[in-house]
């Protein structure tokens, strides 16, 4: 996941919040 968030843009609102929901 991390490696995802570095190459593309996680501005995005959707991503956000699923990296945190996998976060918590």
């Amino acid at each position: 996941m991390g490696r995802s968030l570095k190459k593309g843009p996680y501005c995005e609102p959707k991503l956000l919040n699923k990296i945190e929901a996998m976060n918590k």
